[in-house]
């Protein structure tokens, strides 16, 4: 787990395990100055959790086939 930043808001959360034979291919999020919400989406359409809250604006980052998001 990282360090919180930010605000006083949030608290640990359980991680969201990407299930067996899928990949992230998109990330969305909610944000203003700062990320205030993410996402994930694979490629077969399984969401995680939307982890923060509801401010900001919804952007969305989709990845093209062949790649992937790894580290």
């Amino acid at each position: 787990l990282s360090p919180k930043f930010g605000g006083q808001g949030g608290g640990e959360k359980d991680p969201w395990p990407v299930p067996e034979g899928e990949h992230i291919t998109q990330v969305q999020f909610r944000s203003g100055k700062r990320i205030d919400s993410i996402g994930f989406v694979t490629n077969k359409g399984t969401r995680s959790p939307q982890y923060g809250g509801g401010g900001g604006s919804y952007s969305m980052l989709e990845f093209p086939e062949g790649y992937r998001i790894v580290g």
